[in-house]
């Protein structure tokens, strides 16, 4: 993006936010790169107040793909989403949900590989083994 349109498009939304009587209308802005936000946006009456949402702990991580891993059918043992858990340092939870639902297709994917010319599946039998590989550089 070229910087002329960027100062444009800062400077409009500045405009809009100014015009906003306050307590009518409630903006919120989200971001993972806080340093790269123009100051204009962190004066009082614009963007004046953050909450910081940190990465999960191993522990959370846990829980948080046991939480997206509640319907299926066969569970894991305990022990490999505490592996997992573990395993994913720097995972945000849309991260640990975006892992699970590619964990499930590819051993869905294994299990069922002409599903689409198959009639009813039974998901019964499909279980999802954990493993997990060490790659040191």
């Amino acid at each position: 993006m070229n910087n002329k349109f960027h100062n444009g498009v800062i400077t409009q939304l500045l405009g809009c936010m100014d015009e906003v009587v306050r307590g009518e209308v409630i903006v919120i802005g989200a971001t993972n790169r806080l340093e790269a936000i123009d100051p204009a946006f962190r004066r009082p009456g614009r963007f004046d107040k953050s909450i910081c949402f940190h990465l999960p702990n191993a522990a959370a991580r846990t829980r948080i793909l046991k939480i997206h891993s509640r319907r299926w059918l066969n569970q894991p043992p305990s022990h490999d989403y505490e592996a997992v858990g573990s395993a994913t340092v720097g995972y945000s939870g849309a991260d640990l949900e975006q892992l699970c639902r590619d964990t499930f297709g590819t051993a869905f994917h294994r299990q069922f590989p002409d599903f689409e010319e198959s009639g009813p599946l039974d998901l019964s039998s499909l279980q999802v083994k954990i493993i997990i590989v060490w790659i040191f550089a």
